[in-house]
């Protein structure tokens, strides 16, 4: 099993993800409130802003979609694995992932592609 994302999606012979792929990163912040309408705020730990992204690979063969579903079934959820965040949000470098779900579209027969929710998770 490879623990890369991106190694195998190349081996795969996929595209780059489609650029309708979207990001975020909702920080986890803990909150006091008090009387008056005044609030305490601080980051939950030294992770709390990890990043989320909704990958989308298009007009992929069947053939690939059963190996990305095949990479995403043997870390079933618990395993880490590393990908590479599309340009500009590279700078960083590979980090570590998870993938909890992924889901794919039909359309006449053929597959058309696969969306994945990826989880940024620290690297220990």
């Amino acid at each position: 099993m490879s623990d890369s994302l991106t190694t195998t999606a190349t081996n795969l012979g996929l595209p780059q993800p489609s650029i309708s792929s979207t990001g975020r990163v909702r920080p986890r912040v803990l909150v006091a409130t008090f009387g008056g309408g005044y609030e305490q705020r601080s980051q939950d730990g030294p992770n709390s802003g990890l990043a989320e992204w909704n990958v989308t690979w298009n007009n992929i063969t069947p053939a690939q979609l059963i190996g990305l579903a095949n990479f995403f079934k043997a870390h079933g959820g618990t395993a880490k694995f590393t990908w590479t965040q599309p340009p500009p949000f590279n700078v960083d470098g590979v980090k570590w992932w998870i993938a909890e779900e992924w889901s794919w579209v039909y359309s006449g027969g053929t597959i058309n592609g696969i969306t994945v929710p990826l989880l940024e998770r620290p690297p220990v």
